[in-house]
């Protein structure tokens, strides 16, 4: 286990941000297993677009 997120060695900076924003929008909108799995599929579009 990881002590923080820094600390996991991710295989992009893509991947570090996408987790991360992702956790931090579940924790402060308590967001259901298929809310958050709505906005990952979301974001990882937007990504592609990118």
């Amino acid at each position: 286990m990881y002590p923080d997120a820094e600390s996991y060695p991710w295989k992009s900076n893509a991947h570090y941000w996408l987790v991360t924003n992702l956790y931090q929008n579940m924790r402060a909108n308590a967001l259901t297993d298929a809310e958050l799995r709505r906005k990952a599929a979301d974001e990882l579009v937007h990504m592609t677009a990118r």
